[in-house]
């Protein structure tokens, strides 16, 4: 293999991360979160065992994109749930003592 090759398949993942969580987000929102994470996690080690034995590179290629596919599903449900611990930290922070006249200005102006 060459390092031309590895790049390759390192691409092919990250796209499949990338379409995965366009993907995989839709179904979750009809789904459930539970669901998709849980079959999405078993396909990943599922797929990862099958690279480790791919017999040519384009067959390396097509599983990592898969592999990738399918392990953007914990993407979909930890990105929602960061995004909403960094939302409830900066509510915290604002309401403490230091930040209490912005935070009052703030209510006033945006009703």
């Amino acid at each position: 293999t060459t390092p031309a090759s590895a790049q390759v398949t390192i691409s092919a993942a990250l796209i499949g991360i990338a379409l995965g969580q366009l993907a995989i987000g839709s179904i979750s929102d009809r789904l459930g979160r539970r669901l998709p994470v849980l079959v999405g996690t078993v396909v990943f080690v599922i797929l990862c065992l099958t690279c480790a034995a791919a017999p040519t590179l384009p067959v390396l290629i097509a599983l990592r994109f898969l592999q990738g596919f399918a392990g953007a599903t914990p993407f979909v449900r930890w990105g929602n749930l960061a995004a909403l611990a960094l939302c409830v930290l900066a509510i915290g922070i604002a309401r403490t003592r230091a930040f209490r006249p912005l935070w009052m200005a703030s209510k006033k102006a945006i009703p």
